[in-house]
């Protein structure tokens, strides 16, 4: 559709939905906008997410424990896609291969 100039809306209360989907959002608390933006940026935004009594997809969440495990600059990656997070687990794990202090906490 993006490629014929055409626009979807698409109201949800779905943050997976959204991830999967989504260019940009629009994040409302009683019918006021508190965020928009693109999907990744609202999406891992925990601060605004709480406000709306919800959580960042499960893939980030759970980016955000493995990157911990493979690398210190794995942290900066925001993956909200399963796609996303499978590819970043594959990049930042390949760190890892060699390392004996690594490999004696690999989970």
């Amino acid at each position: 559709m993006r490629n014929k100039g055409k626009v979807v809306v698409l109201a949800t209360h779905d943050v997976e939905l959204a991830a999967r989907i989504s260019d940009e959002v629009i994040l409302l608390i009683n019918g006021k906008v508190i965020a928009k933006g693109l999907a990744r940026g609202i999406l891992t935004r925990e601060d605004l997410l709480e406000l709306a009594d919800t959580e960042p997809p499960i893939t980030y969440r759970i980016w955000k424990i493995v990157s911990k495990l493979i690398s210190s600059t794995a942290t900066n990656e925001r993956p909200i896609t399963l796609r996303e997070l499978m590819t970043n687990i594959r990049k930042y794990s390949n760190l890892r291969e060699g390392c004996d202090s690594c490999n004696n906490n690999r989970v």
